[in-house]
């Protein structure tokens, strides 16, 4: 992969979006998504545009902005459909260092927009570095069908205890396993199906239970190398790989060992 995923943050100024047309509508609906007020330059809008200009979403900007237009920006996408402008436009954000995207332009952007899945709190970027946008696609709506809807209340739910177990809960191994625990235990569960309440009950215990504790004991799992498909691996046998302190291998086959690294690569 040739660029690097990163989250960007709105806070402060607005992102612009350059363009009034059907394109520009729809990166800026994308952009509002996660930004609280989205900027467009434009002489004219088409009706999308206008009613979240009218909603307070969206501030109408002269069209063909110029450096101190373009200074500060979170980044800037150019949707104006005009090569000349969508250039010029680039030109400027690369000179001032300014991320800036322009639809089916390669050449003239600094970051791709991905394909995303949206669960709040919780978001999956897809890119193929535009080698694939069909493919990101396809894998945007098989994630979406896999992740629990719920997914971004169980996010919420664990940055409202994330203090009160930094305070109570060690550091490091046990921290990790702490939370490992709560993520595959009834604490989950609960909240995913929409019990908030007996979901903080569980992890308020969970909390005091491994804070009176005076170690933490270890468990021992056993996970067979199957047939010898990594594919075939049991999303339980995956968990535990990735999740191991230590891993020991008796007697498996070069093949089994490849199926151990498949599955915990580092």
């Amino acid at each position: 992969m040739r660029t690097f995923p990163i989250f960007v943050s709105f806070e402060g100024k607005s992102p612009l979006v350059v363009g009034g047309g059907e394109l520009a509508a729809v990166k800026t609906r994308l952009l509002l998504k996660r930004a609280p007020s989205v900027d467009v330059a434009a002489s004219e809008v088409v009706a999308e545009l206008a009613a979240l200009a009218e909603a307070g979403l969206v501030s109408i900007l002269p069209a063909l902005p110029g450096i101190d237009q373009l200074r500060g920006r979170p980044l800037v996408i150019s949707a104006t459909e005009d090569d000349k402008e969508d250039s010029r436009v680039s030109a400027i954000a690369r000179a001032l260092g300014v991320p800036v995207n322009v639809p089916d332009r390669p050449e003239l952007c600094t970051f791709a927009l991905p394909a995303i899945v949206d669960r709040g709190e919780v978001t999956v970027a897809i890119g193929t570095s535009g080698a694939a946008p069909v493919l990101a696609q396809r894998l945007r709506a098989w994630l979406e069908q896999e992740l629990h809807p719920r997914l971004d209340a169980l996010a919420r739910l664990a940055g409202e205890f994330r203090g009160a177990v930094a305070e109570k809960v060690p550091s490091g191994t046990r921290r990790r396993k702490f939370w490992e625990a709560v993520f595959e235990g009834a604490a989950a569960e609960a909240m995913l199906e929409g019990d908030e309440a007996k979901a903080k009950a569980l992890i308020g215990e969970a909390i005091e239970t491994s804070s009176s504790a005076l170690e933490v004991q270890g468990r021992v799992l056993l996970v067979g190398a199957g047939p010898g498909d990594p594919e075939l691996l049991t999303m339980k046998a995956v968990r535990a790989l990735k999740a191991a302190d230590v891993i020991l291998t008796t007697g498996w086959s070069a093949r089994a060992c490849s199926i151990m690294r498949a599955a915990r690569p580092s």
